[in-house]
Parts: C-alpha cells; sequence; structure tokens
C-alpha cells in the first residue's frame, strides 16, 4: 500500500513533499530522547494547510496511523514512529513570521524555527521570550505542540504564555482555526489550551499566533561559584526572598562543572565546583541594580559579571552544550526534566543524590533552578544496566511527585514517560484524558502510542 500511496501522493503534491526511500525515512525515526523507533513507511511534508488537510483526510479514511513530527528535537520520544505508520513533518511549512506592532502578536506556519520569532520581534524592538535549548533548530509548531520552556521561563514564562491562537488539521482532515488576534478571547472553550501540549495525539498544527511584549533596553549576565551544589541550590531560594525576579537563574552542579572543565579548561573559574548563571533585564540602571542586589543574597563565593556581548556568550556557551558534554563523559546517558515546587528545590537535588549514591551511576542535577525545573541525567556505561537506570528513572519521577512537582517540565510524555504519567495523574484524571482522546482523534490514528499507554 505504502508504494501506491506515494505515487498518489507525489501525483497530487510534488515529488518534494513525499519521501519514500528506506534511508532517507530511517532519518525519521528518532529525536533526542535516545528510544528506538520504527522507520516509517512514508514521509510525507506539506507545505501548507491546505496540503496537509487533504493528506490527513485521506490518510485516515485509509485507517493509516500517522506519526506527526515537527523538527524532531524532542527528549521524550513523542515525534518517533512507536508502530508502523506514516510520518507527517511541519519541516516545509515555513516563511517569514508576520509582526503586528499595533497588536503585540506574531503569526508564523508551524514549521518556522522558533527563534526566528524573536529574531522577527527584535527587529520592531519587540520581544518573544520563550528559550528552549534547542531555540535555533526546533520549530514553533513543535514548541507548541510540547509547551517547550527554557531558561527565561522563572520570569517569563513557558510557550502556552503566549499563544493566542492557532489553527490544526484534525481528524477527517477538518481544518479548525481557534483563538483570535486580540489578548482577550473567550469565545467557546480554549480550544489552543486543549492542542497545547498535546504532543500531536489530537491532530497537526500548522498555523500559530503568539503574543510579544516590549523588548527589555539591557540585559545583566553573571556567573555565581559556589563550593558545592547544596550552596548553589540554598541561593536560589535566597535569590527570591528579595523579591526581585531574574530573567534567569540557571543550576550547574559539580558534575556539570566537571565536565565543562574537562571539556573547556577555561571555561569556568578554576575553584568552581558548583554555578548559578544569574540574568536581569529591564533598564540598563533597573537590570544592573537588580543584578548585584540578587548576587549579594546569593552570597557566592566569586562573582563573574559579564562586561561585553562576547562575555556574556561565553559566560552561556557552556550551559547550551552541557547535554552534549555530559553524553561524552559516559558511553550512555537518560535525560529526564523534572520540576518541583521551588521550595523544596533543595530537598529534591539532595534525595535524588542520595538515591543515585545506591547505584553505580553518576547522575547530573542542573537546568532551570529559578523554576524548579531540575534536568537529571543519569550518566552509565552498559547497556546492560538499563534496567537499573529505568529504575532509578522511576525513583526520580516518585520523588518529583512526593515533593508536590511533576514528572515533566518541558520536555513532555511522549513513549518515554507514559507508564509514568498515572502516578501522577491518578485514575479519574486518565480517564478522562483518554475520553478527550477520542473525541478528538475517534480511530486512534494521530501519534498511536504517545503520552496514553495502549
Amino acid at each position: 500500500m505504502s508504494a501506491r500511496l506515494a505515487t498518489e501522493l507525489k501525483a497530487l503534491f510534488g515529488e518534494r513533499s513525499v519521501v519514500a526511500e528506506p534511508n532517507r525515512c530511517q532519518q525519521y525515526s528518532g529525536d533526542w530522547s535516545g528510544l528506538k523507533g520504527r522507520t516509517p513507511a512514508l514521509v510525507i511534508r506539506p507545505e501548507s494547510t491546505e496540503q496537509a488537510s487533504a493528506i490527513v483526510a485521506r490518510l485516515y479514511r485509509l485507517g493509516v496511523p500517522m506519526t506527526l513530527r515537527g523538527a524532531g528535537t524532542g527528549k521524550a520520544g513523542g515525534c518517533i514512529p512507536s508502530i508502523d505508520s506514516v510520518v507527517i513533518s511541519t519541516e516545509l511549512m515555513t516563511g517569514t513570521p508576520v509582526v503586528r506592532t499595533n497588536d503585540l502578536t506574531i503569526q508564523s506556519a508551524a514549521g518556522t524555527l522558533a527563534a526566528e520569532m524573536d529574531e522577527q520581534a527584535a527587529l520592531h524592538d519587540l520581544f518573544y521570550p520563550p528559550d528552549p535549548n534547542s531555540l535555533a533548530i526546533s520549530s514553533i509548531g513543535g514548541n507548541v505542540a510540547t509547551n517547550a520552556g527554557g531558561p527565561k521561563a522563572v520570569k517569563y514564562g513557558l510557550t502556552g504564555h503566549y499563544l493566542l491562537g492557532l489553527t490544526f488539521v484534525g481528524a477527517q482532515g477538518d481544518v479548525v482555526t481557534t483563538g483570535a488576534q486580540t489578548i482577550k478571547s473567550v469565545a467557546g472553550t480554549n480550544l489552543p489550551g486543549l492542542l497545547l501540549g498535546s504532543e500531536g495525539t489530537f491532530g497537526l498544527i500548522t498555523d500559530v499566533t503568539m503574543r510579544l511584549i516590549a523588548r527589555p533596553q539591557a540585559v545583566q549576565t553573571a556567573l555565581l561559584t559556589f563550593n558545592s551544589t547544596a550552596d548553589a541550590v540554598a541561593s536560589v531560594g535566597a535569590l527570591f526572598q528579595t523579591g526581585l525576579m531574574p530573567r534567569c537563574a540557571e543550576l550547574l552542579d559539580e558534575i556539570s562543572c566537571d565536565t565543562i572543565a574537562q571539556r573547556q579548561s577555561h571555561a569556568l573559574p578554576e575553584r568552581c565546583r558548583a554555578a548559578i548563571i544569574l540574568e536581569t533585564d529591564g533598564s540598563s540602571e533597573q537590570s544592573l541594580d537588580e543584578l548585584l542586589t540578587l548576587t549579594q543574597a546569593a552570597n557566592p563565593v566569586d562573582t563573574l559579571v559579564a562586561q561585553t556581548p562576547a562575555h556574556r556568550e561565553r559566560i552561556w556557551a557552556p550551559r547550551r552544550d552541557l547535554s552534549i558534554a555530559l553524553s561524552d563523559r559516559r558511553n550512555l546517558k537518560v535525560s529526564e526534566d523534572i520540576a518541583v515546587p521551588r521550595s523544596r528545590l533543595s530537598a529534591a537535588v539532595e534525595t535524588i543524590r542520595t538515591a543515585a549514591a545506591e547505584t553505580p551511576f553518576e547522575i547530573a542535577t542542573y537546568g532551570h533552578a529559578g523554576d524548579g525545573n531540575l534536568h537529571v541525567n543519569i550518566l552509565f556505561d552498559q547497556e546492560e544496566q538499563r534496567c537499573e537506570v529505568e529504575a532509578l528513572q522511576d525513583r526520580v519521577f516518585q520523588i518529583a511527585i512526593e515533593l508536590g512537582g511533576t514528572i515533566t517540565g518541558e520536555h513532555g510524555i511522549g513513549l518515554a514517560k507514559r507508564h509514568a504519567l498515572p502516578w501522577e495523574a491518578g485514575t479519574t484524571r486518565m480517564n478522562l484524558e483518554r475520553r478527550i482522546k477520542s473525541a478528538m482523534d475517534p480511530q486512534g490514528l494521530f501519534n498511536p502510542g504517545k503520552v496514553l499507554e495502549p
């Protein structure tokens, strides 16, 4: 069937939109999670909402499972085929985002790179704050589908805090436009919110409208160093006791700092055991005053304040490269992203480190400490240790739940955490989740096997 379907789709939409060669299809079988997916029978790349609608309508009528995919930068296996399916990729649905300066909005096709949103906003002295670490290579549709976060979420929130409306293709190829170009809209159910974070299980997002805000005049960045991870984590609580809101407060624990030092010997001060990357913004005077106040409250061993944009980039570069650097530290790595209330951050780090000490694995706890979102990386050497690693992963999830937090702050559920979602959600909510899925996707063809257990 795939050969006949490929021929039909190429005739309708052109050779560029249909990938049928096994070697090229294989490139769509994975993402950044490291989970193994299946090679899709076909990859279809619509260039417009109209094409996407026609493709989904045909596949839905034929009963063909569809794995919906953005740029493939997710870390939960949400965009990889878990069963025999056709991949529908939004990678060709691009174009220059449209900024409406008087309305403070920006509209874009789903395949546009997320970084382009703020680049276009900046041309009008406006600001699109969400900044996942994959900003330069992830797509805005994927960001909405996973409600992506990032370092600036502590002050500015997640992708969803800027979502005003979207267009998606649902079951039978129906095109649904939701939301409005206005800041306020309470006409009907919040359908954009329903698609937000749905990980492609309800339909294919093809177009989004996001809110913009005024661009800060200045940004101040500092690297605060500490003698231990415990001291660095404790400083996060002290920051917020000042009543000020930092733009970013990123934690680097001992293993993170040691890994960075091994990779780039001069990237951190010589005696840096743990660190916080602290950032403020606003007017020049305000941002500097706030940085000094927050730094004093944190009481670090040492402080390096960026004097130039290049120096600021040198402070941030090791953090951006940390996930890759940790992958080089040991043969294998599993990345998780729990979140806990900020007041329980110290307890979370301490309890996770205690659990890891009972195993042969190294564990790095770093990330968006300002909003309680920890990236917990388990480093190990042999595939035969996978079962023990998964047991430690599950313990990390349980710790987050016990502390009033969540099993994922920004990566999503996908394939990686679907077994653990009921632990957090409970039976009543899980039953509701399944009823919503059934209403939105009666045949269960959108991203089958993701989020909800089969």
